[in-house]
């Protein structure tokens, strides 16, 4: 154990070589640790005390020994206060560093009432300590500083890999917590506006005002127009309600002496700003505006990094991209990366710089589904919006609602807020407008970037005229090959349809238009024509009023800008320029079509929208129109040699196609009514008719008195004979004229028609040729081929032919004599030459060939038919007679007879009807042929009475000696009597007009040689379906002595 025992004067002299060794190793940066340590130290020389750090009125550190808890809090106030001192206790007050002071208390010991250590010992023993608190405080101040150098230079390698509001936003939160400041802020001060404006902000906002102006009197703007710090205390928002006041530090953040912003921290409440810590404050701020310069050095660098790219980008794309919407989406694109805009716009003039359409354009935002600007953007008030522009200077527009129009519009609608509006600028005019939209608030551009704009936009005008130039140049070549290509089809077409269709087909590939017409002009009723059409509702309207009749009078072009002009609407009749599309044509042109002086037609164009056309359309439209007229004249003059040609042709072959034909039949109907369809073919006739002179029955054939009743029942409605005559003997018409005869009427039935309805063929056949039919009559009586430009309404009317056709009539002539004409009709006047006229004439002596050919083949068949009917009567006569000799029975006799009526006079039904001896004034059925027996016994069962058989026997129901009673007059004979008892029919099929009916009936009386009435014979039901003439009851009557005969011998 130490029992050395030392003086005090010595013990105080170690304690101060003791704190000096403190002092040296300087490794203490703590106040309270500091406190500690010289406690430790204190407590081994004196025996209790206590040291007390006091700043701004409050402990920073204390440390004790030898004293209890309550003790210690005593003696914490004796050292904020000046109050009284106890005798044992000494109190050294002294300064402890910058606004720092320290209080020592101690318990010293005394020796009888005096104090063991002199003064000079305390004087000592205090200097010593507060030098080591100065100490510990510079060390701490200069190690804050350090680290907030190292903070500085640590950013600093960030710069260029994070943007600048994101390290700023780094720095400040660090900053903040070394100096102990509850927030801080970084203005940047914009020369432009004069004002500063946040740039970068701790996490906790510090509630000052995001943007002041430099008219301000706040404490930020004072420090940054003195140049110096400023601390003061300012009012802050806590939030919406809420705001209190707060000390803040505001240092000007100075570059090269140019103020660059200012820097503010907001102090923690209740602390006030030391020396030391503004010096902190200050030199954060200097490293701080060498971080900030150093960030805008980067960025300009980084901006004339992307500046050169985007110039050589745009340079690549201007070289390699092959369309010039594609080059303009690029450079557009890359414009809006250079200048950090939200949309880039490039817009091309048009109509002479009046309008602007949307070209080229760019949206920052559209891959994340934002609003986006429409494709077809068009500016109508070009010429305004272009002449606000500052000359060779963009436009900054900040407030997009200061004005009204279409892009101003377009770009509020996608949320853009300012824009800048860059002229596109050409060698003597603007050739557009290059629009850059910012979506953010109070967003500025520097004057770099607003060169930088010029720049680029001066680049994309140059490379736009460029383009331009170049597809002129290609354009122009394209329309030299199109109009070679044009030329080539239009010479190499002969026909007049393709020509047209190689003008319509040219024109598309050349220009653009909706909708087109070609009229021709026709030499004959000089008007036009319209020959070819495509896109207009209403292709076939007359042109000689309208805007084509206007040009062929003038005979030269005309070009309407724009329809809804009111002189040009005056020109234009309604539903003119309707489209087929729908609406109206805006935009309209049209030139003739020359050769030399002679007009062709002319050619018009139209489009939906207006000024679609221009002087170089008209100039192209020209150059087409003297190539497609010289085309049109061609093609009409080898379709006239063609279509002759080709006439000539068909008439020789129609000529030949006749000849084979009469060498094929000899039907004079089939020979009629081809004759008729070639001439037809071969003619531009449209229908025609035959009418062949009539002759009445020259043979007795037909002996009906004039007075007869059955001249009703041959055809009816018909007042003579004619129809029955074409219809049963259409040969025996011409029997007179082949014979060398003179003709016995001067009649003309129509014979065939074609080209008609089934209904006016069924009222013009087996008529009359009406003398009302003047071309046809003309003909026949001057025996020459009559042509009518013309027909009058009457003829017009008999020929059921169409207004205003033609008609050429020629005659028939055989032997002679004209037996006929053919007379063809045309919807258009001057359908008919001179080479129809020939054709006509060779075509109806091959007719006249056919129909003597026809009527020598209808002599020789019927003159075969009559022999073999004689044949078969005659053999039928002489079985009869045998049969006679043979002493048969009266019935069997009868029918023998009954069925020799059947085979040689072609009726199904024969029946006898004799009268009885025992029943005077009936007559009752006792044979027939052709009737079932069963049938043959019901008709026996009833007699006749001799008085309905009488009124069968009326003299106007007479043909020769047989007695002919149509269905018609059978009911009025019958009346009174139950006809249907004796009749029986083997056909039940019904009869057409004029054809034999189920009910007619033909009876042949049987007389004595006295003249009295035997019986009758009843025939009905022809095979042939005809009503009788004189030669079909001939052979009735033949059989019908034969039945007479044998009644004679009974």
């Amino acid at each position: 154990m130490d029992v050395t025992i030392t003086s005090p004067a010595t013990q105080g002299w170690e304690l101060l070589a003791r704190l000096a060794q403190v002092g040296q190793r300087a490794e203490v940066s703590d106040p309270a640790t500091l406190s500690d340590q010289l406690a430790q130290l204190l407590q081994q020389f004196l025996p209790s005390g206590m040291l007390v750090l006091l700043g701004e009125q409050r402990v920073v550190a204390q440390a004790a020994w030898g004293l209890d808890e309550v003790v210690q809090s005593e003696l914490v106030e004796l050292t904020r206060a000046d109050l009284v001192v106890p005798d044992n206790l000494m109190v050294f007050r002294f300064a402890a560093g910058a606004e720092r002071t320290a209080a020592l208390l101690l318990n010293v010991p005394t020796n009888n009432g005096h104090h063991l250590l002199d003064t000079a010992f305390y004087s000592a023993l205090i200097a010593q300590i507060g030098l080591l608190y100065h100490a510990e405080q510079r060390l701490s101040a200069d190690r804050r500083a350090d680290s907030l150098h190292d903070l500085i230079d640590s950013r600093l390698q960030q710069v260029g890999l994070l943007d600048t509001k994101t390290i700023l936003q780094e720095i400040l939160l660090q900053a903040a917590d070394m100096l102990g400041c509850e927030s801080g802020a970084v203005y940047r001060y914009d020369v432009g506006e004069h004002h500063l404006v946040v740039q970068a902000q701790t996490a906790r906002p510090t509630g000052i005002a995001e943007q002041l102006g430099l008219g301000n009197k706040h404490l930020l703007v004072q420090a940054a127009i003195a140049g110096e710090t400023r601390i003061g205390v300012v009012e802050r928002k806590l939030d919406r309600r809420r705001s209190a006041e707060a000390t803040v530090v505001a240092v000007p953040l100075q570059s090269q002496e140019a103020l660059g912003g200012v820097l503010a921290f907001v102090v923690a409440q209740g602390h006030s700003v030391s020396a030391t810590e503004q010096k902190l404050v200050e030199g954060f701020a200097a490293q701080l505006s060498l971080l900030i310069r150093n960030a805008d050095v980067f960025s300009q660098q980084q901006q004339r990094a992307r500046e050169l790219f985007v110039l050589y980008e745009n340079s690549q794309e201007i070289n390699r991209a092959a369309q010039l919407e594609v080059m303009l989406d690029r450079a557009a694109e890359n414009i809006a990366l250079a200048l950090q805009a939200d949309f880039c716009l490039v817009q091309l003039s048009e109509n002479d710089g009046t309008t602007l359409h949307l070209a080229a354009s760019y949206n920052e935002s559209s891959r994340a589904g934002a609003d986006e600007l429409p494709s077809t953007l068009e500016v109508a008030d070009a010429g305004a919006l272009m002449a606000r522009l500052p000359r060779n200077e963009p436009l900054w527009v900040s407030d997009l609602t200061s004005d009204e129009n279409a892009l101003y519009s377009a770009l509020r609608a996608v949320h853009c807020r300012s824009a800048l509006l860059v002229a596109l600028q050409g060698k003597d005019e603007g050739i557009g407008l290059l629009t850059l939209g910012y979506r953010q608030r109070n967003i500025r551009l520097s004057q770099a970037e607003r060169n930088l704009a010029q720049v680029l936009a001066s680049q994309v005008a140059t490379a736009v005229i460029n383009r331009q130039m170049s597809m002129a140049q290609q354009l122009r070549a394209g329309e030299l090959e199109q109009l070679q290509s044009i030329s080539y089809a239009l010479n190499a077409d002969l026909s007049l349809d393709e020509v047209l269709d190689s003008i319509r087909s040219g024109l598309r590939s050349l220009l653009a238009f909706d909708a087109g017409r070609i009229y021709l002009y026709d030499g004959q009723t000089q008007c036009l024509r319209l020959a070819a059409h495509e896109g207009f509702a209403r292709p076939a309207l007359e042109a000689d009023e309208r805007l084509s009749g206007l040009v062929a009078r003038q005979q030269r072009p005309l070009r309407i800008d724009d329809l809804r002009d009111a002189t040009a609407a005056a020109q234009v009749q309604a539903g003119y320029l309707d489209l087929q599309a729908g609406g109206t044509a805006r935009s309209y042109i049209a030139v003739p079509l020359r050769v030399g002086d002679e007009l062709t037609g002319t050619l018009e164009l139209a489009a939906a929208r207006a000024r679609a056309f221009n002087a170089e359309t008209e100039r192209l439209l020209t150059i087409v129109a003297g190539q497609s007229a010289q085309a049109i004249t061609n093609a009409r003059r080898f379709e006239q040699a063609d279509g002759n040609l080709r006439a000539r042709v068909e008439q020789l072959r129609a000529l030949q196609r006749v000849s084979s034909q009469l060498a094929i039949t000899a039907d004079q109907g089939e020979i009629l009514e081809f004759v008729l369809e070639q001439a037809i073919r071969a003619t531009s006739a449209s229908r025609g008719l035959i009418a062949l002179r009539s002759v009445v029955d020259v043979n007795g054939e037909i002996e009906v008195p004039s007075d007869s009743v059955l001249r009703n029942y041959f055809s009816p409605g018909a007042d003579d004979l004619i129809s029955l005559v074409q219809r049963q003997q259409r040969a025996a018409i011409y029997q007179q004229v082949l014979v060398g005869d003179e003709v016995a009427s001067d009649i003309c039935l129509i014979v065939e028609a074609s080209g008609y309805t089934e209904e006016e063929r069924a009222q013009l056949m087996s008529r009359p040729l009406a003398d009302a039919a003047r071309t046809a009559q003309r003909a026949l009586e001057q025996r020459l081929p009559i042509l009518s430009e013309e027909l009058d309404h009457d003829e017009l009317r008999v020929t059921m032919s169409d207004e205003g056709s033609s008609a050429l009539a020629a005659p028939i002539f055989y032997e002679a004599g004209v037996v006929g004409v053919v007379m063809l009709f045309a919807p258009k006047a001057h359908s008919f030459d001179h080479d129809a006229v020939e054709f006509l004439r060779a075509l109806t002596h091959q007719a006249a060939v056919g129909i003597g050919n026809a009527q020598r083949y209808s002599q020789l068949k019927q003159l075969s038919s009559t022999l073999q009917r004689r044949a078969v009567i005659l053999n039928d006569v002489l079985e009869i007679g045998q049969a006679l000799r043979a002493d048969r029975s009266l019935e069997n006799v009868l029918e023998q007879v009954g069925y020799s009526v059947m085979e040689s006079a072609n009726f199904r039904v024969v029946l006898f009807f004799l009268t009885e001896s025992g029943a005077p004034g009936s007559l009752r059925a006792v044979a027939g042929a052709g009737i079932p027996l069963s049938e043959l016994d019901r008709i026996g069962q009833r007699p006749l009475p001799e008085t309905l058989a009488l009124r069968f026997l009326d003299t106007r129901l007479r043909i020769g000696r047989s007695y002919f009673v149509p269905a018609e007059e059978l009911n009025t004979l019958e009346a009174g009597f139950d006809g249907a008892v004796w009749r029986y029919n083997a056909s039940d099929a019904p009869g057409a007009a004029g054809e034999w009916q189920e009910d007619d009936r033909i009876f042949v009386p049987l007389y004595s040689t006295e003249g009295q009435l035997l019986g009758l014979m009843a025939v009905g039901d022809p095979i042939d379906r005809q009503r009788p003439t004189r030669r079909t009851v001939d052979p009735l009557e033949i059989f019908a002595d034969q039945a007479r005969s044998r009644l004679k011998t009974t």
